[in-house]
């Protein structure tokens, strides 16, 4: 089951580095409960990184004043980000020794964001390029649309989340005006703090014709949180199985994060749900009362706040 997104498990930090690369383009895929994603053909190349700094180190900090993080990316541009505890917002970009402000940001996450949730935001900017006066107006239609397991080159990331947005811009400028729809998939996995791959459909059509953009962007083995993500199973073992009134639910904690607890009965109702809190690096061991349970087959389920997981079948007799 997906993680929920917040500002402390997925937000962009200064400090952070990631390295991205282009891809051929290979469609998102279904949306919906438990999907498994197969990107594991995906090519190398076209490398981007991009680097978190703080806004006032590009010197362009005072033209974003509400940003708290600058993304440089390696081909010159930088995103000017405000991160905080109701999401994300992209504030404009300098390039080319242009300033792009945006009069109201890009809010392209909102927290806390789960399975079903979904937001909208409006955006709007005016700003000059190559001479030329643009105004922008745009809305961003945002739903977390599946969770699932995603397959990668490098591994297998369970507990992904996926946001599907749909982007519309219209830009108006001096002799013409250009309209941009994107529909754009984000896979988004608790801890990394950018998204694992980025599937992007759209078309630009502009007073000289439309054109098709299909691009994929994914995050390599080496960024941040991808180890962690990689290896955060929860050892999990039940006793005795099967049970009649009490079964015991021995586990390995990593100390660091707390932990929730689901039994799940097979019409996928959680039928009983506990706070671990914060348990000591180790083996613990929590007791569960099963003897009001009917007769049947459960699924016992540990998740933490770093995304990581375990499950075993239950017997109930």
């Amino acid at each position: 089951m997906a993680q929920t997104l917040t500002q402390g498990n997925s937000a962009l930090q200064v400090g952070d580095v990631f390295t991205t690369h282009r891809s051929a383009y290979l469609p998102a895929g279904p949306g919906g409960e438990n999907i498994t994603w197969d990107f594991s053909t995906l090519a190398t190349g076209n490398v981007v990184t991009y680097t978190n700094v703080t806004p006032a180190s590009t010197g362009h900090g005072s033209s974003y004043p509400a940003s708290t993080v600058a993304q440089q990316l390696s081909t010159g541009e930088i995103l000017f980000v405000q991160a905080d505890a109701s999401g994300m917002q992209l504030w404009g970009q300098a390039s080319n020794g242009e300033v792009h402000v945006y009069t109201d940001p890009e809010g392209f996450m909102t927290y806390p964001c789960s399975y079903g949730s979904g937001w909208v935001d409006e955006y709007a900017a005016t700003f000059v390029s190559a001479g030329t006066e643009w105004v922008r107006n745009g809305t961003i239609s945002a739903t977390a649309d599946g969770y699932g397991t995603l397959v990668m080159p490098y591994g297998t990331l369970d507990n992904v989340l996926r946001v599907h947005v749909v982007q519309t811009t219209q830009d108006v400028y001096s002799g013409g005006e250009q309209l941009t729809v994107f529909n754009v998939h984000y896979f988004y996995r608790v801890g990394v703090r950018y998204p694992v791959v980025t599937v992007m459909d759209g078309i630009i059509t502009t007073d000289f014709g439309s054109f098709p953009i299909q691009t994929l962007v994914w995050i390599d083995q080496a960024t941040v949180g991808m180890a962690e993500a990689l290896q955060r199973p929860i050892g999990l073992d039940l006793f005795p199985n099967p049970a009649t009134a009490q079964v015991n639910v021995v586990f390995s904690a990593d100390g660091a994060t707390p932990v929730q607890l689901e039994v799940i009965d097979a019409a996928g109702r959680v039928v009983h749900q506990r706070d671990l809190g914060l348990r000591s690096m180790g083996i613990q061991r929590e007791q569960v009362d099963v003897a009001a349970f009917a007769p049947g087959l459960y699924t016992v389920r540990l998740t933490n706040g770093h995304g990581g997981q375990g499950v075993q079948r239950l017997v109930v007799e």
